[in-house]
């Protein structure tokens, strides 16, 4: 058995793809999976399992609730190499700030390089892995340095949590 941390991208934003979270966690349950936990209501889980997959996870949503949605899943020694590469540290006093934008693939080195992250300046960002992560000097709904921009640029899909988010998964996902 291993600890998972699920994260769905666009659960219950401005009422839209409603999944209420007992309802998440009751199928999970009901398919398998133990010691499932959610945190808020935007798509954080974290459970045991034997395997975990972002094809079982995104079949099971569509079934049981009709939704198609983005899912990435990190086990919780790749959640912990999230938190400990973290290349903007002064960032963590103001955790709405620093996001981790979770790729569903690592992507391509040269298409990092080709991501021209000056024209978001002054927001800054470094992919290590499969995580690309953004320092924004203002409020977040202000830059255009989105999921969005990054899933066109990277050919993925992302879902971002701030740092806080980050650090509640970890918990979650501890195994100790």
């Amino acid at each position: 058995m291993g600890r998972f941390v699920v994260l769905l991208r666009g659960i219950n934003v401005g009422g839209n793809n409603k999944l209420p979270m007992a309802d998440l966690r009751s199928s999970l349950e009901s398919a398998g999976y133990s010691n499932v936990q959610t945190y808020i209501q935007s798509g954080n889980v974290a459970l045991d399992a034997k395997s975990c997959d972002t094809d079982s996870i995104s079949q099971l949503i569509a079934d049981d609730f009709g939704l198609t949605v983005p899912v990435v899943v990190r086990t919780a020694k790749q959640l912990d190499k999230v938190i400990d590469n973290n290349p903007f540290p002064k960032f963590e006093k103001t955790p709405k700030q620093l996001l981790v934008y979770f790729c569903s693939a690592k992507p391509r080195a040269e298409t990092v390089e080709a991501f021209d992250t000056a024209r978001f300046d002054p927001d800054q960002m470094t992919t290590i892995g499969s995580e690309a992560y953004v320092a924004y000097h203002e409020a977040v709904s202000k830059s255009k340095l989105t999921n969005v921009a990054l899933d066109k640029a990277f050919g993925l899909t992302t879902t971002a949590r701030n740092w806080s988010t980050v650090l509640k998964l970890r918990d979650l996902a501890a195994t100790d």
